[in-house]
């Protein structure tokens, strides 16, 4: 049996897609959260000196967006073709070009004010830009963004899970997303870890 041990800060952030698919695929891990004022003495252990890292058998393994994609073929959350591959790292990485965009690192109140007001004028109409885009994707019919769950799905549960508690609205003007939203969030799975996961800010 594979051993995995996932490295990050106490916070869902960059490694919550993973520990996610572990939960969604009834995975085993062991969840090392390293609290901020002792990374420093930890960095030199991680390959690129950043978190999250993933080891795997005893191998680290580094940068989110490809481990997320590396444990979603583990457990077939890519699709069936290097196609359909395409479109669900599509759609995942326009979700976090757009996740990104709100300020929650800021500290300056004004600027964080000004910034998350922005971000409400503006993200509806990414949100639904990318909605058009992804209904002329080829699509097997089933009741996911792609048709089967994937990545996508998660990628789009993490959006709300970030979002939703600071822009209760945002996906008010995409309800085909709103909807996939509360499925993830509502599978048995999933919503076991959400209950009994750490609670952080980020």
């Amino acid at each position: 049996m594979v051993q995995y041990k996932l490295y990050y800060f106490d916070a869902r952030g960059n490694a919550e897609i993973i520990r996610l698919i572990f939960a969604y695929s009834d995975v085993k891990y062991e969840d090392v959260r390293i609290p901020r004022e002792e990374w420093p003495k930890h960095k030199s252990d991680m390959p690129l000196r950043q978190l999250p890292v993933l080891e795997v058998d005893g191998v680290k393994l580094c940068q989110s967006a490809t481990l997320n994609r590396y444990m979603a073929r583990e457990f077939g959350l890519m699709g069936k073709t290097s196609k359909d591959a395409y479109y669900i790292e599509m759609f995942c990485d326009s979700m976090m070009e757009i996740v990104w965009k709100y300020p929650f690192m800021e500290e300056d109140e004004k600027k964080k004010a000004a910034r998350a007001e922005e971000f409400k004028k503006t993200t509806p109409e990414s949100l639904s830009r990318l909605q058009k885009m992804i209904e002329k994707c080829p699509h097997d019919g089933g009741e996911w963004i792609f048709g089967t769950f994937t990545l996508a799905d998660l990628y789009l549960f993490t959006f709300g899970d970030f979002v939703l508690p600071v822009c209760n609205d945002i996906l008010s003007s995409v309800p085909e997303m709103q909807k996939i939203y509360e499925k993830v969030k509502s599978l048995p799975k999933i919503a076991a870890w959400i209950e009994k996961r750490p609670v952080t800010f980020l």
